[in-house]
């Protein structure tokens, strides 16, 4: 069996819970929201290989037999407040990651890499872009500090050929103060925010209340949206 803490994973005699292997790898410094906290919520298993995500949104490839690292793939830039608390998922031969860091001003993705070389496969972002469905929500370019990060770990229906992430806030808009103009000048904190506020108080315009958690569900070959659902 593995158990994870911040950046560390162990494999374990699951009759007995004698240590197997152990990789470690030092928390990281300069981080935001959960990730700070070096929060990690498991592994994903595919064959030989043990996958795991740290809290500086690297994807780590592990021998199952030894724990050694294969190979380290960063998927977002810690400098851009991203960061990284969940579980991968294992579809099919793709190891699929989500990010943290909704409160900071990023905007959400899921990412895909291929299981056995790391490659990057594809992403999709939990925030429409203009044009795109549900871009009415979100004025100007306030889709670009969105939120929706996928800090949960998914799950996959084989009968649908489609992944459900349950993660993705997608309608938590991001702790930025905008101005007159539209344009992002200083983080607010969060706290200062009410949760079923109105974006026209951050001098955006009118529109609707957009901070609800969301279900989205994703076709498998396609990365397509599949369904989505909010909550209030």
């Amino acid at each position: 069996m593995y158990v994870t803490s911040a950046n560390n994973a162990w494999a374990l005699d699951a009759r007995t819970g004698r240590i197997i292997w152990h990789h470690e790898r030092p928390v990281s410094t300069g981080l935001l929201d959960d990730a700070a906290a070096h929060h990690n919520r498991g592994v994903g298993v595919w064959k030989n290989f043990v996958y795991m995500e740290t809290d500086d949104a690297h994807l780590l490839c592990l021998d199952a037999h030894t724990g050694h690292l294969l190979w380290d793939v960063t998927y977002a830039d810690k400098a851009k407040q991203y960061g990284a608390t969940s579980a991968p998922l294992i579809v099919k031969d793709e190891v699929i990651v989500g990010t943290s860091g909704g409160d900071s001003g990023v905007r959400g993705f899921l990412a895909a890499y291929d299981a056995a070389t790391g490659n990057f496969k594809w992403r999709f972002w939990t925030i429409p872009a203009p044009g795109e469905f549900g871009s009415s929500s979100w004025p100007g370019d306030s889709y670009l500090h969105g939120g929706g990060t996928t800090w949960m770990p998914g799950t996959y229906d084989p009968k649908l050929d489609a992944r459900t992430n349950v993660g993705a806030r997608r309608g938590r808009y991001s702790p930025r103060q905008h101005g007159a103009a539209g344009g992002v000048n200083r983080f607010r904190p969060v706290q200062l925010l009410n949760k079923r506020s109105r974006l026209d108080e951050l001098s955006v315009g009118p529109v609707e209340n957009i901070e609800k958690p969301v279900t989205v569900g994703l076709h498998q070959q396609v990365t397509s949206l599949a369904v989505h659902f909010g909550s209030h």
